[in-house]
């Protein structure tokens, strides 16, 4: 006999939510550091080049955890618990880069120039 808790209903759902949050957060970001990066002053090409140079490092991390977090949920009985969806970004060949990764995305926003606007 095997006594567990079963995953709450709301859990699948909203982690969906979330992930398109996180989306479309990611994506405004994104169109307003291309905005204030607009120009070919040095510090503003320093900072797009130093931007996808994080999401590059990203991409593997990105791409692992998707994979891990699918196979679990297609092959893994409903009645034990899914992986940690951070797993992933723990793994040691594969933390180095999320680490760098991150902080070359920091360093770009960190980089552009952020003007307020006169009204």
């Amino acid at each position: 006999m095997e006594f567990g808790r079963g995953e709450p209903t709301p859990v699948p759902p909203l982690t969906v939510a979330g992930g398109v949050a996180d989306l479309v957060a990611g994506w405004l970001l994104g169109v307003r550091v291309a905005e204030r990066s607009r120009g070919a002053r040095a510090r503003q090409v320093l900072a797009r080049v130093i931007g996808v140079l994080g999401l590059v490092l990203l991409l593997p991390t990105t791409v692992a955890t998707t994979a891990e977090v699918l196979y679990a949920r297609s092959t893994m009985p409903a009645t034990e618990p899914p992986p940690a969806i951070w797993g992933a970004y723990t793994y040691v060949a594969l933390r180095p880069l999320a680490l760098l990764g991150m902080t070359c995305l920091l360093l770009a926003v960190a980089l552009t120039p952020w003007r307020r606007r006169i009204r």
